[in-house]
């Protein structure tokens, strides 16, 4: 086995060697995603995952965040009251939050 190094490849940018292009041509060929995001209910972990949600949304996708329905649930839906194509599933779990 040789341990001589392709110092052509090496010197290549990430670019060159065409390392994003698969992964960006998948997302712009991506017409509509179905993407189902699944979190905690706790505040501290719904306001990042709104974000992520609303941005998907943006682009066309299909997003439904799921969570557990408990005391939090009027704050996650507050998150969301600006963006109605985004669909909250709230599943039956402790009546209070465990964290």
């Amino acid at each position: 086995m040789s341990n001589k190094v392709n110092l052509a490849y090496i010197q290549q940018t990430d670019e060159e060697r065409g390392m994003f292009d698969d992964v960006e041509m998948r997302f712009l060929k991506a017409k509509k995603l179905k993407l189902a995001l699944v979190c905690v209910p706790n505040y501290g972990h719904m306001n990042p995952m709104s974000q992520l949600a609303k941005a998907c949304a943006d682009r066309g996708h299909e997003v439904h965040v799921m969570t557990i329905d408990n005391e939090t649930r009027p704050k996650i839906e507050k998150l969301y009251e600006d963006k109605p194509e985004v669909k909250l599933i709230f599943t039956q779990g402790p009546a209070q939050s465990i964290c």
